[in-house]
């Protein structure tokens, strides 16, 4: 049996779509299905969650377009996730915010443990709306304003340096290193697999090359 019910993401506020058609305030709809389970060893996968009745039915009560997410899908596979690692009592997910930066959504992942990457102000304060600060939060930025420094430093997040000049930069507008921070590694290099190359790390804008990592650990263990 498919249960289809909406729920509204807290403090946002109704638009309006090209045709002048009111909006429901980001909402998210949650299809329940046992039938459509994805297991592990399963072809399942390759169904859809929810069936055309069901989605005829939504449509009635929620003006399109809308975003239709399989809430038992994502926490089966947040389960996955967490028995997977489950050997490493240190372990810990961080969820992409810029990915989806729906509360809703966030808001079921941290029930798993789960914990924000953020790399804005904005995905900043969604995680704070939620009640997600300290070391639930890994704040990783590049081009960093000094504001965002500052909130991260408020919530207590974990600082991941992009740049080993941000270092000073947040020690300058933040105040001192926390206790436990971190550095983003670019290897440079080619990311290949067997059908061929999938990334160029090399090119990236991101993360500290191997001679800049040694720098900035020096730099961080004298603070």
């Amino acid at each position: 049996m498919i249960e289809a019910r909406a729920r509204r993401a807290a403090g946002e506020s109704a638009d309006f779509d090209p045709a002048g058609r009111r909006n429901p305030p980001n909402w998210v709809f949650r299809a329940r299905t046992a039938w459509w389970a994805c297991g592990k060893h399963s072809q399942d996968c390759l169904q859809p969650f929810v069936d055309k009745e069901t989605l005829e039915h939504i449509v009635e009560q929620f003006p399109t377009p809308f975003h239709l997410y399989d809430e038992a899908g994502i926490r089966r596979n947040m389960q996955e996730v967490r028995d997977a690692f489950a050997w490493n009592p240190g372990f810990k997910e961080y969820f992409a915010v810029k990915a989806n930066p729906n509360p809703a959504l966030i808001s079921i992942l941290n029930e798993y443990g789960c914990g924000c990457d953020c790399s804005s102000y904005t995905e900043l304060m969604i995680a704070r709306s939620l009640g997600i600060t300290g070391h639930d939060i890994m704040f990783s930025s590049n081009d960093t304003p000094a504001a965002d420094f500052e909130l991260a430093d408020k919530l207590g997040a974990i600082v991941n340096f992009d740049d080993i000049s941000h270092i000073e930069f947040y020690e300058r507008v933040a105040g001192p290193i926390p206790k436990t921070v971190s550095c983003r590694f670019n290897p440079g290099g080619l990311f290949q697999l067997s059908n061929g190359i999938m990334d160029n790390p090399g090119d990236s804008k991101y993360g500290m090359t191997t001679e800049q990592l040694f720098d900035a650990f020096r730099m961080l263990k004298a603070k």
